[in-house]
């Protein structure tokens, strides 16, 4: 809030505000004026205003005193109102703590029931899990009617059991998985892990039946396409794989690769994979034709890749143990030659391998 002091009647030597500055200095002040008028002037100019000052504090105290009179008179019988104010506010301050403290009584106690009711529905879910597993398990041994005298399927219902049952039991096994992935380590899972290690087995076996039946056997496409989409939706590709390698690959290229079969010359290096290749479009044909009809009919299926995983490493092992002397140290030339025409023919082999994935 800014000061101001009253002005004088007659002009002064000096200008009042210079009193307000903040760094004001008595003998700064004295010297600038002695440089424009004599010491008695600014002795006799000091008084006159200082008189001046005084006369003003007497009016405002004068004007202000009224007030400040009525005010004390208006402040008698206050400290007995507060008195009586006391009792009200000290009862209310009580209510209000007894309030605050039901308040967090009730809120512990809704807490309380709500974690009590999360640990209920968490229990009812894997109740209700349970009781799908164990409905799942019944379901697949129905299907795979392991309740039966004898697992072996009546061969005039085997194709019915194929065709119509098989997507149904890959379905099934899928979710039983899912349903078990909740509650893996509860002990009714474990108690049921025999029958589901039964169920599996069992379903391996039909499949590897159906497997081998519709590549080797009767070369059905519509069969190898079922039994290949229930191998993917139990995530069972792997088996595939290996049973084409093992049942497929391996016997055809045993033939192939034999010592009788090679001499050191081009010619014969080159015939070899040359046989290699023609094994893709003659025994693989169906079999990719198969896969590209899963991916394109159900694009989650994939994962299979046969010539990757079933027909070049079993190329890479006959090779390998058939024909070790191409791999002797003694002759360099030998193993420079095999490779130049092994890169070859791999180029060739992955371009099939694109050719069948843009097809």
């Amino acid at each position: 809030m800014s000061v101001s002091l009253p002005d004088h009647p007659r002009p002064l030597c000096f200008p009042n505000t210079v009193l307000l500055e903040d760094d004001f200095s008595v003998d700064d002040f004295v010297g600038s004026c002695k440089r424009r008028v004599s010491i008695d002037t600014l002795r006799s100019d000091l008084e006159s205003y200082f008189k001046t000052l005084k006369n003003s504090m007497v009016e405002l105290i004068n004007h202000d005193y009224a007030d400040f009179l009525k005010l004390s008179s208006n402040l008698i019988g206050v400290d007995n109102a507060i008195s009586d104010l006391l009792t009200p506010l000290g009862q209310l301050r009580e209510e209000l703590l007894s309030l605050k403290l039901s308040l967090n009584t009730a809120i512990r106690s809704m807490e309380g029931r709500l974690v009590h009711r999360a640990e209920l529905r968490e229990k009812k879910s894997l109740l209700n899990n349970l009781l799908s597993v164990t409905e799942s398990v019944a379901m697949l041994e129905r299907l795979l009617r392991l309740h039966e005298p004898t697992l072996t399927v009546d061969p005039s219902r085997s194709e019915e059991f194929s065709g119509l049952v098989q997507d149904r039991i890959g379905s099934e096994f899928s979710r039983l998985q899912y349903l078990m992935s909740l509650s893996n380590r509860h002990p009714v899972i474990k108690s049921l892990e025999p029958r589901i290690r039964s169920i599996e087995k069992v379903m391996e076996s039909n499949l590897e039946k159906m497997f081998v039946a519709s590549v080797i056997d009767g070369g059905d496409p519509d069969k190898l396409s079922k039994c290949l989409r229930t191998y993917a939706s139990i995530s069972k590709q792997q088996i595939a794989e290996e049973l084409f390698s093992k049942k497929v690959v391996l016997p055809y290229m045993e033939e192939v690769f034999t010592i009788q079969n090679f001499t050191a010359n081009d010619q014969d290096i080159s015939m070899l994979y040359a046989e290699v290749l023609c094994f893709i479009p003659s025994h693989c044909h169906l079999l990719l034709c198969a896969i590209n009809d899963i991916h394109h009919v159900r694009s989650s299926q994939q994962g299979y890749d046969f010539l990757v995983n079933a027909v070049f490493p079993e190329v890479v092992r006959v090779v390998e143990t058939r024909l070790s002397t191409i791999f002797a140290p003694g002759n360099p030339e030998l193993f420079y030659k095999v490779k130049q025409r092994l890169e070859l023919h791999v180029t060739t082999l992955l371009s099939l391998t694109e050719l069948q994935e843009d097809y």
